[in-house]
């Protein structure tokens, strides 16, 4: 979509000695580590819990989805929709079967996902792309499909063939998507049976829709489908709502990304909207930590999302479930989607920060606090907007409190430069945890910002204790310099210059400028 955590018990004799000692601790490493997915399952009101991998650019590799799929897991996610954009099977090769090697992989996730309790879900989108995705071309040797005739009835039969193999492997959830597609019809006969405009593109992808859903059901009697329409933002009826809803068969699901394109912030009134136009209530497709929109091909994304979700409260009875888009950083995703998890898991008793806390130790354990300092230089998100690197902008606040109030600030400025060392400080110290390589390699740019931006912090902190005429000067001069660096990075970290989302602006500009501003009164 185009964006603008299974108990173990000991089984037999148990003997003492280093090796029980060792499965002991396994097992209770395992009860541990399913209590939140069974949590989930007894608890939440929600009852799709998910992740939706669809967006622009690159996908996961088959190591990464295996990875993803666990953590979703032990995170108590239940259903995963394997969506992405970049995956020319999805779109312009919708017709064909997956060469046999890429299908075996996927079988295996389909099979891990249901040992995991996971509904693995395919998803095909037959439209007329609206966009471009930049790895989508087709492989050497194939041609496009097609396109889709609504009203053929062989088109049916093409997307149950193409869901075969998946249900064969295990899958009895299926999707099939019209986002960012262009409206409009390839074959005459479809205008003739559905008429023009709007309103028949949607009548058209409802009765689609309905007759493959009886289709799957007629194989299986569980089988269930899921849909995100072309219309699947706002909150007002639209020609394309008014036939789809008309033609879509009760049982089908839809999602639907809010009243925008990026995940913000709404009230249930705004859920019910939806509803009624769809004649159902929406899944919610969260784009929350995706990053599509904020990047160039085969770079780097100029921001990342790595603070807690901070969605409502009373939600549960006005949508049936979250499915979150991730970010095209595979590792980067689970700091934030762990606290998400948590939300879902208990939304009226969650609270952000002490999510986000419990998981940074979760994920760092003794190198936690300069995990948690980094990822608070990318705390923001379009749910909230202007929290962003809260400690560094309480200690900063108090520090340049204390310097109004012509006190010597010792303590303060103690408190600020650790936190700014931890920071400076973080890659080298979370290379020590094993687990959090990988994630590492895909933060290294933000890692680099953020040690910029930290280190300018820093010296305007010398700045303004230094009693020395010429050190004064000579700290004037390397901030300067340092400030040019940090504004040059590509990468945006403690907030955003661009402005990109809404997010607030740069936290350290504006402890530099208020820096400034006392050094020159002095």
């Amino acid at each position: 979509m185009r964006s603008s955590r299974r108990p173990a018990g000991l089984a037999g004799p148990f003997r003492f000695g280093t090796a029980a000692l060792i499965c002991g601790l396994a097992c209770v490493a395992a009860v541990a580590l399913g209590s939140a997915a069974a949590d989930a399952r007894r608890g939440s009101p929600y009852p799709w819990r998910g992740v939706i991998q669809a967006q622009y650019g690159s996908q996961f590799s088959a190591r990464e989805r295996v990875r993803l799929l666990r953590f979703m897991g032990r995170n108590g996610f239940n259903a995963y929709v394997h969506a992405p954009k970049d995956d020319p099977y999805q779109r312009i090769l919708w017709r064909d079967p997956y060469p046999t090697d890429r299908q075996r992989r996927l079988d295996a996730d389909v099979a891990l996902a249901g040992r995991l309790g996971i509904e693995w879900i395919p998803n095909v989108s037959p439209g007329i792309p609206g966009f471009a995705s930049p790895g989508e071309g087709p492989p050497p040797g194939t041609t496009p499909s097609p396109p889709l005739c609504f009203s053929c009835p062989a088109e049916v039969d093409a997307l149950l063939a193409k869901f075969e193999p998946f249900r064969q492997a295990g899958a009895d959830t299926f999707m099939v998507s019209f986002d960012d597609v262009r409206s409009e019809f390839a074959h005459p006969v479809d205008a003739l049976v559905y008429g023009e405009g709007d309103r028949a593109y949607g009548a058209a992808n409802g009765d689609l829709l309905s007759r493959l859903y009886a289709g799957l059901r007629q194989r299986d009697p569980a089988a269930r489908l899921l849909t995100v329409g072309a219309d699947y933002s706002g909150t007002v009826d639209t020609e394309y709502l008014r036939g789809l809803r008309g033609a879509l068969a009760p049982g089908i699901e839809v999602m639907w990304t809010g009243p925008g394109v990026e995940a913000r912030r709404f009230a249930p009134a705004d859920a019910d909207n939806y509803g009624l136009r769809v004649g159902r209530a929406p899944i919610v497709w969260e784009n929350w930590t995706t990053t599509d929109l904020i990047r160039d091909p085969g770079m780097p994304p100029t921001r990342v999302f790595l603070g807690p979700y901070a969605r409502g409260r009373g939600l549960a009875e006005h949508v049936r479930g979250f499915f979150f888009n991730p970010a095209n950083e595979a590792e980067l995703n689970f700091l934030p989607l762990a606290t998400a998890a948590d939300w879902l898991r208990h939304p009226r008793a969650y609270r952000p920060r002490r999510a986000f806390l419990r998981e940074v130790r979760g994920l760092a354990g003794r190198q936690s606090a300069f995990l948690r300092a980094f990822a608070e230089t990318s705390y923001s998100s379009t749910l909230r907007t202007s929290v962003e690197a809260p400690t560094f902008a309480g200690l900063a606040h108090r520090f340049l409190r204390v310097r109004r109030g012509r006190g010597n600030g010792l303590r303060q400025a103690a408190r600020l430069r650790r936190e700014l060392a931890l920071v400076m400080r973080a890659r080298a110290r979370l290379r020590r945890v094993k687990a959090l390589r990988p994630f590492l390699r895909e933060a290294r740019p933000f890692l680099r910002s953020a040690r910029l931006e930290a280190r300018s912090a820093l010296v305007a902190t010398k700045l303004l204790q230094a009693r020395d005429a010429g050190r004064r000067q000579l700290l004037r001069h390397r901030l300067r310099r340092l400030m040019r660096r940090s504004a040059g990075h590509p990468q945006e970290t403690f907030g955003s210059r661009s402005g990109v989302f809404g997010l607030t602006g740069n936290r350290v500009d504006s402890y530099v400028k208020r820096a400034r501003r006392l050094d020159r009164a002095r």
